[in-house]
């Protein structure tokens, strides 16, 4: 498992349950997920490998995203740093704070991401410029 180094981000832990012939339980819940969720939403049937999805970062909105299925490619910029993280189903959850661009890519043909928000969406919330997302940075 890769540290995370940037900041405003870090892992969420699953907890496995009924490893057994019946299947297993992976749960998340308070008071491990970090935020009350007001939004889900799913990525999947990304059907071309060479797509970059994300590449935003938001203000207000904190994120978590789980790989139930598949992989891909996450990268995290905190406006230092950067890093790249190779995510498969049944890993840890990461975290995405706010102002911390992010962007998604070399997802499988069967993957599925699972993303619990703070927030529910709000156009305004998204930081779609980099160079704008750097001066905010900055500025904190």
């Amino acid at each position: 498992m890769t540290d995370i180094f940037v900041r405003s981000s870090g892992r969420v832990p699953f907890q496995s349950v009924n490893q057994d012939i019946r299947g297993t339980t992976r749960i998340i819940e308070q008071p491990v997920l970090p935020f009350p969720v007001r939004r889900v939403y799913v990525i999947q049937d990304v059907r071309d490998p060479t797509l970059v999805r994300g590449n935003h970062a938001h203000r207000l909105n904190d994120q978590v995203i789980f790989i139930v299925r598949g992989s891909m490619t996450l990268t995290l910029d905190d406006g230092e740093r950067s890093q790249e993280l190779a995510l498969s189903a049944g890993e840890d959850g990461i975290r995405l704070m706010p102002y911390l661009w992010h962007s998604m890519k070399n997802f499988t043909p069967d993957c599925i991401a699972v993303v619990l928000a703070s927030h529910p969406y709000d156009p305004k919330d998204y930081i779609s410029d980099y160079d704008v997302f750097k001066n905010h940075v900055r500025s904190l």
